[in-house]
Protein backbone atom coordinates (compact mmCIF):
# COMPACT_ATOMS: atom_id res chain seq x y z
CA UNK A 1 0.00 0.00 0.00
CA UNK A 2 1.39 3.10 -0.93
CA UNK A 3 0.73 6.03 2.04
CA UNK A 4 -0.53 8.88 1.94
CA UNK A 5 1.02 11.81 4.26
CA UNK A 6 4.16 10.76 6.31
CA UNK A 7 7.83 11.07 5.61
CA UNK A 8 10.22 9.03 3.79
CA UNK A 9 12.47 8.69 1.03
CA UNK A 10 10.78 6.06 -0.78
CA UNK A 11 7.10 5.40 -0.56
CA UNK A 12 6.13 8.40 1.35
CA UNK A 13 7.17 10.21 -1.85
CA UNK A 14 5.34 8.44 -4.61
CA UNK A 15 2.03 10.35 -4.46
CA UNK A 16 3.26 13.64 -4.14
CA UNK A 17 5.27 12.86 -6.94
CA UNK A 18 2.93 11.96 -8.96
CA UNK A 19 0.53 15.05 -8.37
CA UNK A 20 3.48 17.54 -8.67
CA UNK A 21 5.06 16.18 -11.99
CA UNK A 22 1.81 14.90 -14.17
CA UNK A 23 0.73 18.43 -15.18
CA UNK A 24 4.15 19.97 -16.45
CA UNK A 25 4.93 16.54 -17.67
CA UNK A 26 2.18 16.69 -20.00
CA UNK A 27 2.40 19.68 -20.86
CA UNK A 28 6.26 19.20 -22.07
CA UNK A 29 5.35 16.38 -23.64
CA UNK A 30 2.55 17.90 -25.58
CA UNK A 31 4.75 21.01 -26.84
CA UNK A 32 7.50 19.15 -27.25
CA UNK A 33 5.24 16.53 -30.18
CA UNK A 34 4.07 19.92 -31.11
CA UNK A 35 7.25 21.56 -32.49
CA UNK A 36 8.69 17.87 -33.30
CA UNK A 37 5.17 17.22 -35.76
CA UNK A 38 6.23 20.70 -37.00
CA UNK A 39 9.91 20.65 -37.32
CA UNK A 40 9.74 17.17 -39.43
CA UNK A 41 7.45 18.52 -42.05
CA UNK A 42 10.60 21.04 -43.33
CA UNK A 43 12.17 20.52 -46.54
CA UNK A 44 15.20 19.93 -44.89
CA UNK A 45 14.37 16.73 -43.78
CA UNK A 46 13.03 15.78 -46.90
CA UNK A 47 16.69 16.22 -48.10
CA UNK A 48 18.33 14.29 -45.20
CA UNK A 49 15.93 11.53 -45.88
CA UNK A 50 16.35 11.73 -49.76
CA UNK A 51 20.02 11.68 -48.75
CA UNK A 52 19.63 8.09 -47.63
CA UNK A 53 20.57 9.40 -43.71
CA UNK A 54 19.35 6.82 -40.59
CA UNK A 55 15.99 8.32 -39.22
CA UNK A 56 18.16 8.49 -36.10
CA UNK A 57 20.21 10.68 -37.26
CA UNK A 58 17.91 13.14 -38.93
CA UNK A 59 15.66 12.92 -35.92
CA UNK A 60 18.03 13.85 -33.23
CA UNK A 61 20.64 14.96 -35.38
CA UNK A 62 19.05 17.77 -37.36
CA UNK A 63 15.34 17.99 -35.98
CA UNK A 64 15.79 17.48 -32.16
CA UNK A 65 18.52 19.96 -32.27
CA UNK A 66 16.14 22.67 -33.77
CA UNK A 67 13.38 21.94 -30.74
CA UNK A 68 15.44 21.66 -27.86
CA UNK A 69 15.84 25.69 -27.28
CA UNK A 70 11.97 26.01 -27.05
CA UNK A 71 11.54 22.48 -25.11
CA UNK A 72 14.16 24.07 -22.86
CA UNK A 73 12.04 27.38 -22.10
CA UNK A 74 8.81 25.26 -22.03
CA UNK A 75 10.84 23.33 -19.23
CA UNK A 76 11.52 26.73 -17.18
CA UNK A 77 7.98 27.64 -17.50
CA UNK A 78 6.29 24.25 -16.27
CA UNK A 79 8.06 24.92 -12.89
CA UNK A 80 4.67 27.20 -12.75
CA UNK A 81 2.63 24.45 -12.25
CA UNK A 82 4.98 22.93 -10.11
CA UNK A 83 4.41 25.33 -7.43
CA UNK A 84 0.78 25.57 -7.91
CA UNK A 85 0.85 22.40 -7.13
CA UNK A 86 2.97 22.69 -3.78
CA UNK A 87 0.06 24.53 -2.50
CA UNK A 88 -2.39 21.67 -3.13
CA UNK A 89 0.19 19.02 -2.65
CA UNK A 90 1.32 19.67 0.55
CA UNK A 91 -2.36 20.83 1.99
CA UNK A 92 -3.33 16.91 -0.02
CA UNK A 93 -0.73 15.33 2.05
CA UNK A 94 0.12 17.23 5.45
CA UNK A 95 3.81 17.80 4.15
CA UNK A 96 4.84 21.11 6.18
CA UNK A 97 6.32 23.38 3.59
CA UNK A 98 6.51 26.87 1.94
CA UNK A 99 2.82 25.73 -0.24
CA UNK A 100 1.37 25.04 3.29
CA UNK A 101 2.62 27.98 5.14
CA UNK A 102 1.76 30.14 2.50
CA UNK A 103 -2.11 28.65 2.48
CA UNK A 104 -1.72 28.82 6.32
CA UNK A 105 -0.21 32.38 6.01
CA UNK A 106 -3.37 33.33 3.99
CA UNK A 107 -6.36 31.49 5.14
CA UNK A 108 -6.30 33.22 8.62
CA UNK A 109 -8.94 32.47 11.20
CA UNK A 110 -10.54 33.77 13.70
CA UNK A 111 -10.53 30.61 16.02
CA UNK A 112 -6.77 29.51 15.06
CA UNK A 113 -4.91 33.19 15.69
CA UNK A 114 -4.69 32.67 19.26
CA UNK A 115 -2.58 29.31 18.54
CA UNK A 116 0.39 30.45 16.11
CA UNK A 117 1.09 34.04 15.38
CA UNK A 118 1.74 34.06 11.92
CA UNK A 119 -1.74 33.66 10.98
CA UNK A 120 -2.95 36.35 8.46
CA UNK A 121 0.21 38.69 9.30
CA UNK A 122 0.79 40.79 5.81
CA UNK A 123 4.59 40.96 5.41
CA UNK A 124 4.87 37.04 6.06
CA UNK A 125 2.37 36.88 2.86
CA UNK A 126 4.27 39.82 0.84
CA UNK A 127 7.54 37.79 2.25
CA UNK A 128 6.38 34.45 0.74
CA UNK A 129 4.82 36.28 -2.55
CA UNK A 130 8.11 37.47 -2.89
CA UNK A 131 9.97 34.09 -2.52
CA UNK A 132 7.79 32.28 -5.15
CA UNK A 133 8.27 34.66 -7.32
CA UNK A 134 11.89 34.70 -7.19
CA UNK A 135 12.04 30.87 -7.31
CA UNK A 136 10.06 31.44 -10.96
CA UNK A 137 12.33 34.27 -12.06
CA UNK A 138 15.24 32.09 -11.67
CA UNK A 139 13.75 28.89 -12.89
CA UNK A 140 12.73 30.70 -16.22
CA UNK A 141 16.20 32.70 -15.89
CA UNK A 142 17.90 28.88 -15.86
CA UNK A 143 15.72 27.83 -18.67
CA UNK A 144 16.56 31.00 -20.69
CA UNK A 145 20.60 30.28 -19.98
CA UNK A 146 20.23 26.92 -20.92
CA UNK A 147 18.67 27.56 -24.18
CA UNK A 148 20.67 30.26 -25.04
CA UNK A 149 23.89 27.41 -24.54
CA UNK A 150 21.74 24.92 -26.13
CA UNK A 151 20.91 26.88 -30.18
CA UNK A 152 23.54 28.24 -31.90
CA UNK A 153 21.61 30.77 -33.30
CA UNK A 154 20.56 32.31 -29.97
CA UNK A 155 24.13 33.23 -29.99
CA UNK A 156 24.57 35.42 -32.95
CA UNK A 157 25.02 38.88 -32.75
CA UNK A 158 21.87 41.23 -34.48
Amino acid sequence: PIPISGFGLDAHLILPLIVLAVRPTLHLAKVTAGLLENELQQDYIQVAQSKGLPWRKIYWGHAFRNVIAPVTIVAGQATRFIVAGLLIAEMMFLWPGIGRFFVFAVAANENLQGQLQFYGNPYLIAALAVLMGLMLLTADLVADVCAYLADPRLREKR
